[in-house]
């Protein structure tokens, strides 16, 4: 059996955050979490390689390094050891291939063998990336990726600089409370991953259901640069409510969205007040800035942004997230609603 060392490194979860009690919160969350990670057992199957995982969180405020100690801004690295027999995996996919096909003279038993070794470290690393889709979804406030490496026999078979999940894991829970949308919780590692495993596709990379759609959406969101983001929270929020083509879209997100969670003060108007900024950006009327322009933008756009495009975003994003976790709490990848009428 060989060792794959995965390693995360982790922003701090409350960098920004100058409320002292919120931060404290905060840092009792990001810890529970931790916990949690490093009693997570699980066997994933990768390109038909069974890997165990061991999981470990390096705190960097309980290092013996005074420089790691004293960093604000990073806070730890999760490591994640992933035990699997890989060359003798990679050898049964070598003599599979010679017995399916002819080798062409070009290549060599090694380049095949390479080819092998990168589609399941790209495999990998997907399963990789729906994992940290699992914990955000889990734990909407506490978890950002700066970087992400894979070495395998002191080889980084993957290695990039990312800012993922920032959005989502910096803010969802302080968005609810701030537009008083309290519909997002703390949920388990485990029970997510479960139903990500046994209710959607998301491993298999394609939206079959509608909560598949969703889920592809937000990989969007949180890695997100510019202004897409709300354009794939929507995406994902029609994606679960928009079933009925007879009856207005914006109406049927309204209607279904008061009988999932109830009714919530104000919270119609701000979901009309959604479309009407997408529709700015998206039919043309809105002036704005080309992606390289040097300049301030216009007061017209500033405004837009600052206070019209953030709080909408804001509001699908946190819709998103809360209905998402209603599958999950409820074990469901589909759901239905009936409309009745009584007379009496």
């Amino acid at each position: 059996m060989e060792v794959i060392e995965i390693r995360l490194l982790m922003l701090s979860p409350t960098r920004g955050t100058f409320n002292k009690k919120k931060k404290k919160r905060k840092d009792e969350l990001f810890l529970e979490l931790m916990k949690e990670l490093e009693n997570f057992n699980e066997s994933w199957n990768i390109n038909g390689l069974n890997v165990d995982l061991n999981i470990k969180f390096n705190d960097y405020r309980t290092s013996n390094n005074e420089y790691l100690k004293n960093e604000r801004i990073l806070r730890g690295a999760l490591i994640i050891e992933a035990e699997a027999d890989l060359k003798k995996h990679l050898e049964n996919k070598v003599k599979e291939y010679k017995k399916e096909a002819e080798i062409n003279k070009l290549e060599s038993i090694p380049e095949i063998e390479s080819y092998f070794k990168k589609d399941f470290f790209v495999s990998l690393k997907k399963r990789i990336m729906d994992f940290l889709l699992c914990i955000n979804l889990a734990y909407p406030c506490l978890f950002e990726v700066r970087e992400l490496e894979i070495i395998f026999e002191d080889t980084y078979e993957e290695s990039e600089n990312i800012n993922l999940y920032g959005q989502l894991s910096s803010d969802v829970l302080e968005y609810q409370e701030e537009l008083n949308i309290p519909i997002v919780s703390i949920l388990s590692i485990d029970k997510c991953w479960k139903w990500l495993s046994t209710k959607t596709n998301l491993f298999e990379g394609m939206g079959e259901l509608p909560i598949d759609r969703a889920l592809n959406a937000m990989t969007y969101i949180i890695s997100s640069n510019g202004y897409d983001d709300i354009f794939y929270s929507m995406i994902g929020i029609e994606a679960i409510y928009s079933t009925d083509r007879s009856i207005d879209i914006t109406e049927q997100i309204r209607r279904k969205i008061d009988i999932l969670f109830g009714t919530i003060p104000g919270l119609r108007k701000k979901i009309s007040k959604m479309y009407e900024v997408r529709s700015k950006l998206m039919h043309g009327s809105l002036k704005f800035p080309s992606k390289y322009y040097v300049d301030d933008a216009t007061k017209e756009f500033e405004e837009f942004l600052f206070k019209d495009y953030m709080e909408t975003s804001k509001v699908a994003l946190v819709l998103l997230v809360g209905t998402i976790q209603q599958f999950i709490i409820n074990d469901a990848n589909q759901i239905e609603y009936e409309y009745k009428v009584k007379l009496s």
